[in-house]
């Protein structure tokens, strides 16, 4: 494509040595500019792009969009954020392929990923191809691709918008993080229907205070950025953004009036069923998940499909259909009569709605097994140490993704929060951890293994190390069983 039909809408402050190029690549990274590459230069998080354009043009940059001058002879396109012009552009390189498909974005603290699950379901359901964007994968009707973060950066996210397209894609659900928002990465893209499941602590590492967080999230209800909003009336911040929002906006929830809510909530070990209220279409739902925040999720999914025009008797097929998503409350029972329960749960939120839904059906002790992530969030530390003493019969404390952190200093600091250290015990080595939680475990108690759900890697000192959780538990199951029966 021609440089010039590449910038178009762009908000241009100077363009230096022009020459309309033919333009067969984009990137933002110099070692990974193809030839005919448009390469953009700007201040990231931790280094200045502008400070390899000189490495980009030997790996075949022949145009840039800057946001100061720099030394080449090549195109310069000089604008204000060149982080925002790379949505815009890349959605002019691949010819914005979002805009042929319908596109339902997702954001809130917890329950995206689960959300996007339902919604994949139900609109298979319904006989439309879907494609899937989010924490655990990508999925391009059937085919499933790994993903190294919920949302793609722009070039990225556009490439996967124009596959998707040409496979035949109907409607994509994507999950959309703060992060995102805040990094403009969603530039060049409007979502048909915008979600807020709710807002809770996290990401302040990076936020630093909740109000920020939360003005980031709302940034995508508005009119700019869709065009109808859906909110978790029941979230006191979701009910500010459905305030202040000039879209239209309808809401979901349990306890607060809404268009879309939930009575006779049953729930047991094998799933959860409930009446629904659909917008005064009444409905009974089963569903395989459990926990009243999955309810929330699934009135969530099921409002969603009703506004895109998903009959109620297709919604209630779909979320029936759902089994279970990875990482997400995941049960093993074990033939030593407990059960072990594997969640992503990482915020002071989600620990507290597992461990509740577990006490909910456990009728022995729950045992509750977590760490905290390094560089990140270090206020959460002790309100979820906090949270698990009241919550839990016996609390193993260990290693999440320590990143550049001393492992031992974050269970230090969780442990600030602990009010009774009695039955707390603390093993660095999660390998460790996981499998003393399941020796001292009897009969119908819950070994409940948080932070990392599906994860198949800890991150330690710069490198990921192959770990999952599930493989964990199986493994150590299997030599329980063994000494057990020698």
């Amino acid at each position: 494509m021609k440089l010039c039909e590449l910038i178009n809408n762009l908000n241009v402050k100077k363009i230096l040595n022009p020459e309309d190029l033919e333009i067969k690549s984009l990137s933002c990274n110099s070692k990974e500019i193809n030839n005919s590459g448009l390469f953009f230069c700007f201040r990231g998080i931790k280094t200045d792009g502008h400070l390899y354009y000189k490495e980009a043009i030997s790996n075949g940059a022949v145009a840039f969009i800057t946001e100061r001058e720099i030394d080449t002879i090549c195109p310069q396109i000089i604008i204000d954020d060149a982080r925002l012009a790379m949505g815009i552009v890349a959605s002019n390189f691949y010819h914005n392929p979002i805009s042929k498909m319908k596109l339902i974005g997702i954001t809130g603290t917890n329950g995206k990923t689960t959300t996007t699950y339902l919604l994949r379901e139900i609109f298979m359901e319904a006989g439309l191809k879907v494609g899937l964007i989010g924490t655990s994968a990508i999925y391009i009707d059937t085919k499933k691709l790994p993903t190294n973060m919920t949302t793609p950066d722009p070039i990225e996210l556009h490439k996967i918008f124009n596959e998707m397209y040409e496979s035949g894609v109907n409607v994509v659900v994507m999950e959309i993080t703060a992060h995102a928002l805040d990094l403009n990465k969603m530039a060049g893209v409007k979502c048909d229907i915008a979600v807020l499941t709710n807002i809770t602590q996290d990401h302040l590492d990076y936020f630093k205070t909740i109000e920020h967080y939360t003005d980031t999230k709302a940034k995508l209800f508005s009119s700019k950025m869709c065009h109808l909003a859906l909110i978790n009336a029941d979230d006191e911040n979701g009910r500010l953004i459905a305030h202040n929002t000039d879209v239209m906006c309808a809401s979901y929830g349990i306890t607060e009036p809404s268009n879309v809510f939930a009575i006779d909530i049953n729930m047991s070990v094998s799933g959860t069923t409930f009446f629904i209220n659909l917008f005064d279409e009444l409905a009974e739902i089963k569903t395989n998940l459990i926990g009243q925040f999955n309810v929330y999720n699934t009135l969530c999914a099921c409002a969603v499909a009703r506004l895109y025009g998903i009959p109620v008797n297709v919604i209630i097929e779909g979320v029936a259909s759902l089994t279970s998503v990875e990482g997400r409350f995941n049960q093993i029972v074990t033939k030593f009569g407990y059960t072990v329960i594997i969640d992503y749960a990482h915020t002071p939120d989600g620990l507290e709605k597992v461990m509740d839904t577990a006490r909910q059906i456990c009728k022995g002790k729950l045992i509750t097994v977590f760490g905290c992530g390094g560089d990140r969030d270090r206020t959460k530390r002790p309100i979820m140490g906090r949270l698990a003493t009241l919550k839990s019969d016996i609390i193993i404390l260990t290693s999440d993704n320590p990143r550049s952190e001393n492992p031992d200093e974050i269970i230090a600091e969780i442990k600030t929060g602990i009010l009774n250290t009695e039955n707390v015990v603390s093993i660095e080595n999660r390998k460790k951890a996981i499998e003393y939680a399941l020796k001292i475990a009897n009969t119908n108690d819950i070994v409940l293994l948080c932070g990392k759900g599906a994860e198949n890697y800890q991150e330690m000192k710069g490198t990921k190390y192959p770990f999952k959780d599930e493989d964990e538990v199986l493994k150590a199951l299997k030599n329980l069983e063994e000494i057990r029966r020698n």
